[in-house]
């Protein structure tokens, strides 16, 4: 008796992702928003908190950006 393997769950997320033309979409909206924070960040923040918390989304970008490079390989 062989136990039936299930399909692995998969987020509409995933799915998405696994689509070229959402990834690409992605992508481009990813990088101009990475693009916007950095010009923000060099004009110069109106205060070290606003500064801290444009860092962090910054970084966040970053790793979406790098997550959706690794599942299109």
């Amino acid at each position: 008796m062989l136990k039936e393997e299930k399909p692995r769950f998969m987020f509409d997320l995933e799915k998405q992702i696994k689509e070229p033309a959402f990834r690409n979409q992605t992508l481009k909206d990813v990088e101009k928003k990475i693009n916007d924070i950095k010009e923000q960040l060099r004009k110069g923040a109106a205060n070290p908190k606003d500064f801290d918390q444009l860092s962090l989304l910054l970084n966040g970008y970053m790793s979406l950006q790098k997550v959706l490079n690794t599942v299109s390989k």
